[in-house]
């Protein structure tokens, strides 16, 4: 089975798909979901890709220990030594949805010499420390995650979600570590955290990799775009396909990225 030990506790289950010659693209989740996510993206790059995805610690297949911590820093050290496991070096593209691509981004910057390429779908850095100080207490009273991101970023669905997948993420949602689903939130979130603007903002400064950004709200697209747009940059709005628009709208949302990927 694929899995990789980062510790004698800690283990992190992987996939790899396609011929390990072609460039490789590392692909990772969000918050409360597993790589199964990328089930409706890996067909469309298989052919010209090496694909690598992993579960999060705490997420999917991957181990929980109690002594586990969940910083964003903990997620990019463990994709990290992944490719280190794999033996690749360098020219890696990464995509990373929701909380997925805050390590995404955070990746690029804290291990510039592994990427070549960043792609991010709807990342929530945009809330201010400010906001998360009040924020993030209140995890404790709601205890419900979708009640939560609801009310931190704003409805995450859309009328033309289907019910499979309304039931599906709530499936996976309930079988995530009840310490990975808090941790993960008042790791990332937390003060001077990278899941905050301001952070993140400082992190990013000066990253010069072409970079694609997939947002549902037009507010959020602009933000990205004002930490600059290089040549090669591009900034999609999906419209009317809530946060898994990668799901959602698969064929189109595989178009663009397949676009995009073409001109770098």
């Amino acid at each position: 089975m694929p899995f990789f030990a980062r510790s004698h506790e800690l283990t992190l289950f992987y996939t790899v798909h396609g011929d390990p010659t072609k460039p490789p693209f590392l692909l990772i989740h969000g918050w409360c979901c597993d790589s199964t996510d990328w089930v409706f993206t890996i067909p469309a790059l298989v052919q010209e890709y090496f694909v690598i995805t992993f579960d999060h610690r705490g997420h999917g297949h991957s181990s929980a220990p109690e002594t586990t911590t969940y910083t964003v820093q903990d997620m990019v050290a463990d994709a990290a030594a992944l490719l280190k496991h794999l033996s690749i070096p360098k020219d890696v593209l990464v995509m990373g949805h929701s909380m997925g691509g805050i390590v995404a981004s955070a990746l690029t910057c804290l291990h510039p010499e592994l990427f070549r390429a960043l792609v991010v779908l709807d990342p929530p850095y945009w809330r201010s420390t400010a906001f998360w100080a009040d924020m993030l207490p209140q995890w404790d009273e709601m205890q419900n995650g979708l009640m939560f991101v609801t009310k931190a970023f704003g409805d995450q669905l859309s009328p033309s979600v289907p019910a499979w997948m309304l039931t599906w993420i709530g499936m996976r949602a309930l079988a995530t570590s009840e310490l990975a689903v808090s941790a993960s939130l008042k790791e990332t979130f937390g003060p001077d955290m990278l899941g905050q603007m301001e952070v993140h903002q400082k992190l990013v400064k000066g990253r010069t990799i072409p970079k694609l950004a997939f947002y549902m709200r037009e507010e959020n697209a602009e933000l990205e775009r004002s930490l600059g747009v290089g040549q090669l940059d591009q900034i999609v709005r999906v419209d009317d396909a809530g946060h898994w628009f990668h799901h959602v709208k698969a064929d189109e949302f595989n178009a663009l990225l397949r676009g995009w990927l073409a001109t770098i």
